[in-house]
């Protein structure tokens, strides 16, 4: 009736060597899809946070809503309780995911974000859908302060997102509203300049009618941006647009295109060129641009593999200028100039900040497919302009009248091997600014992967030259053992960041792992950490993982 299978004295056991003893233990039948009980427990040791211990337990509250409860023990900082409740509804579903900690010994962190009384943590989200075609929905991420979610292990995420929305499409258009929390969790981050965005709204529709035989759209934005100390913005901006696709006998492919912008800007407390500032202005500007671009896709083949070479020059006009001190620049500052936006006709991600002054882009790409699945293709190009545009600072490449040069590669043979490049050259003296690398394969029972980044300042200051390296590989030596590692390593600094070695048991009944990881950050009281970790599973009757990110917790 209860529909169980109970044991005592359960010894669980791996090819015949006796692995756990419990003296009690149960699970539901095989019929059972779901149902209330003890997940398995997990073990960990560490010299941060010392032994700790937790042992997870689900219960199903209806067949549409549950929760897993998790009480964590650490020798060091006492118990650490998280839970996790999830909720289906006919209209869509949410969760919320919660995480608190009493310190132990608050007085052995003191100057540190550790030195409290409670320490937490909660993540939420929700995606509704109305019978009106109404989407609606939200994202919560908030933490008691900077280092909880690193120092247990919860998430790696240094800077938390919570926005709420409201959407719906319409034919071809669409309308959404949000708006946008932040909290930053490094040492360079501070509450009282970190602003607060609400409302952001963005309409986009497709007119009926044509004209000259091009389609016409209007994009609207409303932006209200406000913080504690420093640049308060409000944005109205409208940009009408129009776009002609043409192609001629030959295959040649023209796109004719124009847009007129106009934004109109409220501010406060900005800070200016020359020091001063500029308070409760209105800012109105008018940013007009028209362009063609062509492309020429020319196609051969050859056996059992066809060829594309596809030359692309991109012509566009707009004024100089554009960018008057009084507007603060709050969305367009995260750039980095690359093969993927090459061709965008304003750089900037944001409406802040504008491209302005005549400009080509041109590039080349070409590509091979093979009858057998192999592929590779290979780009490259620059901008050219009449004048250096100061809108973009010296390190993105962007601002001078040659910019760098940009590129990428893929290589990819067949299913089991990809190797993948891009790059940023400099122009004059072809010092290399961005260089990244990607390889992954398999072979036979040996599969692995490398990732090599190199990367100058970019747009903002804040981004110094980076350089690392990131190893992966795994061996499986039979059909049920394996054996893993990775390493990760920063080269500017000549320092590992974090290594992983394990070994892992996984056979239809039963999988377990033991591993050993080091940890080398730093951050107030998150220190150089070694772990040792022991994992066990049973298959199809429940199992946790003991590091899962709070924000993609799943139940087993």
């Amino acid at each position: 009736e209860e529909q169980r299978i109970s044991y005592e004295d359960a010894i669980f056991e791996v090819l015949g060597v006796p692995v756990m003893y419990l003296p009690f233990f149960s699970h539901p039948d095989p019929t059972v899809d779901r149902q209330s009980g003890f997940l398995t427990p997990s073990f960990k040791i560490s010299d941060e946070l010392g032994t700790q211990f937790q042992l997870p337990y689900y219960w199903a509250i209806q067949p549409n809503m549950d929760a897993t409860l998790t009480p964590r023990y650490t020798r060091v900082q006492g118990m650490m309780y998280q839970g996790q409740f999830r909720h289906r509804l006919d209209e869509g579903t949410y969760s919320f995911d919660v995480a608190t900690n009493f310190p132990k010994n608050p007085q052995k962190d003191v100057g540190t974000p550790a030195d409290t009384n409670f320490r937490g943590s909660l993540f939420s989200h929700a995606a509704f859908k109305s019978e009106s075609d109404w989407s609606w929905g939200w994202n919560v991420e908030l933490a008691s302060d900077d280092t909880f979610l690193r120092r247990f292990n919860i998430s790696n995420e240094t800077n938390l997102t919570s926005t709420a929305y409201i959407e719906k499409a319409f034919g071809q258009d669409f309308l959404r509203a949000e708006g946008f929390f932040f909290q930053g969790l490094l040492t360079t981050d501070d509450d009282d300049t970190t602003p607060f965005v609400a409302p952001l709204i963005n309409y986009h529709h497709v007119f009926d009618d044509k004209i000259l035989g091009g389609s016409t759209t209007l994009d609207t934005n409303v932006m209200v941006l406000r913080r504690t100390e420093g640049a308060n913005s409000t944005r109205f901006s409208n940009t009408f647009g129009w776009e002609l696709p043409t192609t001629t006998d030959s295959g040649e492919l023209y796109t004719f295109f124009a847009s007129l912008r106009g934004d109109l800007y409220h501010t406060d407390d900005v800070t200016l060129d020359d020091g001063s500032t500029s308070d409760g202005n209105y800012v109105a500007r008018a940013l007009p641009a028209m362009g063609v671009e062509w492309r020429w896709p020319l196609v051969q083949s050859t056996g059992n593999s066809r060829q594309i070479v596809e030359p692309i020059v991109q012509l566009i006009y707009s004024p100089y200028g554009g960018n008057p001190d009084e507007i603060p620049d709050e969305d367009s500052s995260a750039f980095d100039f690359d093969d993927s936006n090459l061709f965008d006709r304003n750089r900037f991600a944001g409406l802040d900040q504008w491209e302005g002054g005549p400009r080509a882009n041109i590039g080349v790409q070409a590509s091979t497919y093979s009858a057998d699945g192999g592929f590779a293709s290979f780009m490259i190009g620059q901008t050219l302009r009449l004048r250096e545009n100061s809108a973009f600072r010296q390190e993105t490449g962007l601002r001078d009248q040659q910019s760098d040069v940009v590129g990428a590669t893929v290589w990819r043979p067949n299913s089991n091997f990809e190797i993948s490049h891009s790059f940023r050259i400099d122009h004059d003296t072809w010092e290399i600014h961005r260089n990244e690398v990607y390889l992954n394969g398999k072979y036979g029972p040996i599969s692995g992967s490398l990732s090599y980044g190199q990367f100058g300042e970019t747009f903002s200051s804040d981004l110094q030259d980076r350089e690392e390296i990131f190893a992966s590989a795994k061996y499986q030596f039979t059909d049920f053992w394996s054996l893993s590692g990775s390493s990760r390593r920063d080269l500017e600094e000549s320092r590992s960041i974090e290594n992983k070695i394990g070994i892992d048991y996984l056979d239809e009944c039963i999988g377990f792992g033991l591993s050993y990881e080091e940890s080398n950050y730093i951050d107030r009281d998150i220190q150089p950490e070694q772990s040792i970790i022991f994992r066990i599973s049973l298959k199809h009757l429940g199992g946790t993982s003991f590091s899962q990110d709070v924000t993609e917790s799943t139940t087993y």
